[in-house]
């Protein structure tokens, strides 16, 4: 019997002369058979696993012993392990690639060798970012770290290499050592005279500032300054560069514009700021307050824990007790839900519970939504109470003196018109207050018997629809035995209505009303809402006054999806509400208005700035996306997105294995590593992802946003429950993205725990340096917030050193919400998810024309976004689908490296690198045939470094290529698939991925309906749901090459 082992002992029987007379191999062959040789015995053994598991039971009949012979018998133990002759040959291909590797190492010159083993990322990559100290000091920093990486290497690669000897890890370390240090030596040399040379002059620059400071802050803490002073992003040489301006963001026009005031940029800050990225104030240690978005987060993490109570209760009920990894439920999560809504129900009825559980259960509704809720929206006047309109009267009437007496005192046209604009508002919302209190003091009478708890009503359109007749039959019942008066808002006007009990009256009310409910664009508008009788928003803001008891065949009951909603959409409204002091967005902005017009900002920028905030403020509370979703592109839209997710995203899971690298560049390598040995032995894992569940992050799961990622969705709606919906819950659960982003988010948790309590130590002592002030500074924690944290006795220390938070002991209220917010942002800007900040405005598929344009065009200004026109289409926003990952990069990655705030840079960038290279295994098989550069431009593109700017380089590689051009590096990089001259293939590349997959769907079918089976099967096989998920994608795709020998291979019907 012959096998590929053949080939072994010829390779074993050369001598070195023999080897001598054999061609020499390239430096690209050196390269790729060194690298191979590092990381191959890895990838093998995890393709190995993926394909015949651990220890598989040996296939009937086979005896791996009848395929070794005296050939291969030194490899005997290895090839032992063999299930079947498939497996069998699998060990052998990695025998064999493995000699070939070393025979190519061997053959290749010393300087060959010496040149790739520089050029593997682990001795290069690094070299570039350490600084500090002399010389020597960094050359043996440089070769310690590396020689440290070079050890976990070959701890991998030693037990799964069968040609290993004992010496080979001794010999790799050392030489990484010295080739890290020598060629950190190498970078430093030709620097040395011109860094000398600088170093002189910034010392004086620095003893001259710092004396300039000493005179005017306390000496103590002379990192301390006004925390609302010089708000523009940090500068340096990455934001100043067109990467960092050439995508363009609301917070980057505002943030880098010298001329607008701070207060100005303050208000953004308020309403959006995720502390990803560094401002000049937080680099004199100055910390901003959390912002409206931050606050927020932390309602969900309320939300969450009133949800693990139910749980546990529903457990405790069944006497099965609850087993929910990463949140999935599976077939428990519908009875779950079943028992909750039914329960809710009853609380909504006034019925008693029929046990204790039941009891229990109505007790956690009542205080999420009776305890916790009522109390605040009365407070911000969200519900209706007298003593908030008499205060918020008083304040108002204050406001407008004081509004008066500027205008005395200015001769600015501008802002004395903004001034009076400001008046007539306070003026107008006075007058809604007084009319409101005339309103309560009726309130009493409308009240119904029935109606007795506080839950929001969400009316569910599609059941009103198949059942328009029975909800219209209830509803003119009502309104037939309740003949009250009532007032609500129409188009921001008060519509006050007189109940008839006439018959036809009642009938073209009750169609009216119903007309409404089904056209309402946003079903989860807050000033829409109603809580139960006497608990709405004043008495005007209902559509209907009907009891929730009356109608729960017709709104949603199910209360962890009414909870969620509740909390993703009242929570921003309600925080706006508390931190600009009871004021909507209008009002906000006619203040900013009246700032920039007292600072001379032109009419014209300060349109384009009050545009950019409004913007925000409707991303942070819920209100961008489509205000038609039932229209003809919002409909081809989704279903693009839908179809582009399943599509393509099968190996999203596989991209996150990047991702260790960022919590490494975070926290630190010896920390991280530390970390890692702490949480395989002690349980400081799950006290970590306690705090991050608490702080509202690590929850993409339980809220079905874990897509949200990688995708911008058109309408994140906890209430739309499609199959769609329901599929893609299970979609990124099989391809690894839901796991691994709750796995790395709780492993950050726990080191991130650590490092804020550290931080703030060191800071509260005076020993923290530079980057670990700042970096508090970023994640809203000044000096005097570290010594609180640092004061709560609850804080524990483990044997390892890593500190534990416990903030459910402490006693200082802001200390923990400062904490926990840090906390939560930390982690989102680590395992990376774009926000507000990071996104330009177009991926919402919004655009806004200057009226100089839009008047041209016939367009009308919006009443919203005053000087703008307002253009919405769902398909504008298609080409940037899958950048939300890539635009949270550029600030929260390339921004970090950049402003100095990534603890480890050098071993950070290391081992993104490397597991750069490991992605490329695992996702291209056959990476070993790319050449040298095309290894090494895919694992950094995988690498997570420079996501965004990498895929634009692909893009427009193969856009050239598909429009006839020329491949824009001249040949030397290739792009990632075979691309020929095709303009379909060039714009559906621009257009995004929802238009490639319906190209990609219109390929395949074109080809199954004319005859051409194999490839419109093969064409089909890559898009269709569900069939590239990584780990079964080679059984669909046998499969499916099984189909295509049995199918004729001629047309279909009329195409005969």
């Amino acid at each position: 019997m012959r096998n590929g082992l053949d080939i072994l002992p010829k390779i074993q029987k050369n001598s070195r002369s023999d080897q001598e007379e054999m061609e020499d191999p390239t430096f690209a062959q050196t390269v790729g058979a060194t690298l191979s040789y590092r990381y191959r015995p890895a990838i093998d053994y995890i393709r190995e696993l993926k394909n015949y598991g651990f220890a598989p039971p040996l296939e009937d009949g086979f005896n791996p012993m009848d395929m070794i012979d005296e050939r291969n018998k030194m490899f005997a133990p290895y090839l032992m392990r063999a299930s079947s002759p498939e497996h069998f040959k699998h060990l052998e291909s990695s025998l064999i690639a493995n000699k070939a590797n070393r025979n190519i190492i061997d053959r290749a010159s010393i300087g060959k060798n010496i040149a790739a083993g520089v050029l593997d990322p682990v001795n290069a990559i690094p070299i570039p970012f350490v600084s500090g100290a002399n010389l020597y000091y960094r050359m043996f920093k440089q070769g310690a770290y590396t020689a440290g990486l070079v050890g976990g290497q070959e701890a991998i690669r030693y037990p799964l290499d069968p040609f290993s000897t004992p010496d080979e890890p001794i010999v790799a370390i050392g030489s990484s050592f010295i080739i890290g240090g020598a060629l950190r030596g190498l970078i430093d040399i030709p620097l040395a005279r011109r860094v000398n040379a600088s170093k002189a002059a910034e010392k004086e620059i620095k003893d001259l500032t710092d004396a300039v400071e000493a005179d005017s802050l306390p000496l103590n803490d002379l990192t301390q300054g006004p925390a609302k002073t010089n708000l523009n992003i940090a500068k340096n040489f990455f934001t100043d560069s067109w990467f960092f301006k050439a995508i363009p963001t609301a917070a980057k026009r505002i943030l880098q514009d010298d001329k607008l005031p701070d207060e100005t940029k303050e208000t953004l800050l308020k309403i959006q700021n995720d502390s990803g990225i560094l401002l000049e104030a937080n680099k004199r240690g100055a910390a901003l307050d959390p912002s409206v978005a931050q606050d927020a987060k932390l309602l969900e993490g309320e939300f969450v824990q009133h949800y693990d109570e139910l749980l546990q209760i529903w457990g405790k009920y069944t006497g099965k007790g609850v087993v929910a990894p990463f949140d999935y439920m599976g077939f428990k999560r519908k009875p779950f839900e079943a028992w909750t809504e039914m329960v809710s129900n009853k609380r909504i009825k006034g019925e008693a519970p029929a046990n204790e559980y039941e009891s229990q259960a109505m007790k956690v509704f009542s205080k999420y939504f009776d305890d916790l809720w009522e109390p605040r929206l009365r407070e911000e006047g969200m519900i209706g109470h007298t003593s908030y309109y008499r205060t918020n009267i008083r304040k108002r009437k204050a406001n407008i003196k004081m509004l008066e007496g500027k205008i005395k005192k200015s001769k600015n046209k501008d802002y004395i018109n903004t001034l009076s604009s400001l008046i007539a508002k306070n003026k107008e919302v006075i007058k809604g207050h007084e009319e409101v209190l005339e309103e309560y003091a009726n309130l009493g009478k409308m009240k119904h018997k029935n109606e007795v708890a506080f839950f929001p009503r969400y009316f569910d359109t599609d059941e009103i629809r198949s059942d328009r007749n029975g909800f219209e039959k209830d509803i003119r019942e009502w309104i037939s035995e309740n003949p009250a008066s009532v007032e609500y808002f129409d188009n921001g006007k008060i519509v006050k209505i007189d109940f008839s009990t006439d018959p036809a009256d009642v009938a073209k009310r009750v169609t009216r009303l119903t007309d409404r409910i089904l056209n309402e664009h946003d079903p989860l508008d807050v000033d829409q809402m109603f809580f139960g009788l006497g608990k709405s928003k004043h008495q005007r803001h209902r559509i209907l006054d009907i009891p929730n008891a009356l109608v729960l065949k017709y709104i949603h009951t199910n209360p962890i999806q009414v909870m969620r909603a509740y909390t993703s959409r009242v929570g921003a409204r309600y925080e706006f509400s508390r931190q600009f002091g009871g004021k909507q967005i209008d009002e906000v902005l006619m203040e900013q208005d009246a700032v920039m017009a007292e600072a001379k900002v032109p009419l014209k920028r300060r349109n384009a700035v009050l545009k950019d905030i409004q913007h925000s403020y409707d991303r942070v509370v819920g209100t961008t996306k489509y205000k038609s979703p039932s229209s003809w592109d919002y409909t081809i839209a989704q279903v693009l997105r839908d179809a582009a997710q399943f599509g393509y995203l099968g190996g999203a899971g596989v991209a996150t294995l990047t991702e260790p690298a960022k919590i490494v560049m975070e926290h630190g390598f010896k920390e991280t590593f530390q970390g890692l040995f702490t949480m395989l032995q002690q349980n400081q894992l799950k006290m970590g992802a306690k705090e991050l569940r608490i702080a509202g992050e690590a929850l993409e799961l339980l809220l079905g946003s874990v897509h949200l990622r990688l995708v911008d969705d058109l309408s994140n709606n906890p209430l739309r429950s499609t199959i769609f919906d329901k599929a893609k819950n299970g979609f990124y659960a099989l391809n690894g993205l839901g796991p691994f982003t709750r796995i790395f988010k709780d492993f950050d948790g726990m080191m991130r725990s650590h490092t804020i309590i550290d931080y703030s130590k060191k800071w509260a002592n005076g020993s923290a340096n530079k980057m670990e002030r700042e970096f508090l500074a970023r994640y809203t924690i000044d000096q005097n917030m570290a010594k609180r944290i640092t004061a709560q006795e609850a804080i524990q220390q483990g044997d390892s050193g890593l500190y534990l938070a416990n903030t459910e002991k402490w006693t200082d209220a802001e200390a923990t919400r400062r904490f926990r917010v840090a906390l939560g942002s930390g982690a989102s800007n680590t395992i990376l998810m774009g926000t507000p900040m990071d996104k330009p405005n177009i991926v919402d598929g919004v655009v806004y024309l200057p009226m100089s344009v839009a008047s041209k065009l016939g367009m009308k200004e919006s009443t919203k976004y005053r000087g703008y026109a307002r253009i919405e289409n769902a398909l504008m926003g298609l080409p940037f689908q899958f950048y939300s990952y890539s635009l949270a990069a550029v600030n929260k990655t390339m921004g970090a490296y950049a402003s100095g705030q990534v603890k480890s840079q050098y071993m950070g960038t290391a081992m993104a690198l490397g597991l750069g290279y490991m992605v490329l295994q695992i996702r291209t098989p056959d990476y070993i045939e790319l050449k040298f550069q095309d290894q090494f431009a895919r694992a950094f593109d995988y690498s997570g470094l420079m996501p965004l700017h990498t895929d634009l380089f692909y893009t427009a590689m193969a856009t050239s290529l598909a429009m006839g051009g020329p491949n824009i590096t001249g040949g030397f990089v290739a792009p990632k698939f075979p691309q020929g001259p095709n303009v379909a293939d060039a714009l559906t590349g621009i257009g995004g991925a929802g238009p490639s997959v319906a190209l990609d769907y219109y390929r395949a079918f074109a080809d199954l309906i004319s005859g051409n089976y194999n490839e419109g099967v093969k064409d089909l096989a890559r898009i269709l749901p569900f069939a590239q998920i990584f780990w079964y994608k080679d059984f669909v795709n046998s499969m499916l090459g099984a189909i295509r020998e049995e199918l004729p291979q001629k047309p279909l019907g009329r195409f005969n």
